[in-house]
């Protein structure tokens, strides 16, 4: 948007990746990472551990869900805060 760009760098293989109301959320295998886009911070993303491969991320304005390969839904903060877990 401003002309700044940025080469990100992960140690593990990315496996899904969305952006979507203001924030970038990368998931590798074994980690997620969220980074905030309208503070143009790039070099000190929210991070966390997965337990499993994320199979899906849906973003909300407040919140995001990761769906892993267990099929375990999982709510977020955008500080990397788990919210809930829902069971079915």
């Amino acid at each position: 948007m401003n002309g700044i760009s940025a080469e990100l760098e992960f140690s593990h293989r990315v496996v899904n990746m969305s952006m979507s109301y203001g924030s970038l959320i990368v998931c590798t295998t074994n980690q997620c990472h969220v980074y905030v886009i309208t503070q143009q911070n790039w070099t000190s993303p929210f991070v966390f551990d997965v337990k499993d491969s994320v199979m899906m991320i849906v973003q909300g304005h407040k919140f995001f869900a990761l769906i892993d390969a267990s099929l375990n839904f999982n709510i977020y903060a955008y500080d990397g805060k788990l919210v809930s877990s829902p069971k079915s």
